[in-house]
């Protein structure tokens, strides 16, 4: 992935998990990296995103520009007592087509960065 973008998306992640009070705990199994290249290991394998052990949970798409750069389309922060507003952040995420973050105590109005999100599809 080109390294703006990855450094892009990885703050993005980080800030969006951080105001949730969350974060994708490296030592938990299966994790995504949260320092370098957050399109690998299990946002990119077989891994399924509904496994509750993968929670919170990115999957990515990387088939774009001839499967040279990956794309996170999928973010979960499911049933892990979120509270708070969605995140301002998560319009970084535009390639996004599933944000799921059911069972959460999520507060506020829905965000006009949501708009920029023309991707997706599930919320």
């Amino acid at each position: 992935m080109k390294l703006l973008q990855t450094y892009e998306l990885v703050a993005a992640l980080n800030a969006i998990l951080g105001w949730w009070g969350r974060t994708a705990s490296a030592t938990s199994s299966p994790a995504w990296n949260i320092s370098g290249e957050p399109c690998s290991g299990a946002a990119i394998d077989s891994t399924s995103f509904d496994s509750a052990a993968f929670n919170p949970a990115i999957k990515c798409d990387c088939s774009y520009d001839n499967a040279t750069t990956c794309h996170i389309t999928q973010l979960k922060v499911y049933a892990l007592d979120v509270v708070g507003r969605i995140p301002d952040e998560l319009q970084n995420l535009t390639y996004l087509t599933n944000l799921s973050v059911g069972t959460t105590a999520l507060s506020g109005g829905i965000p006009k960065e949501l708009g920029k999100l023309t991707n997706l599809l599930s919320l």
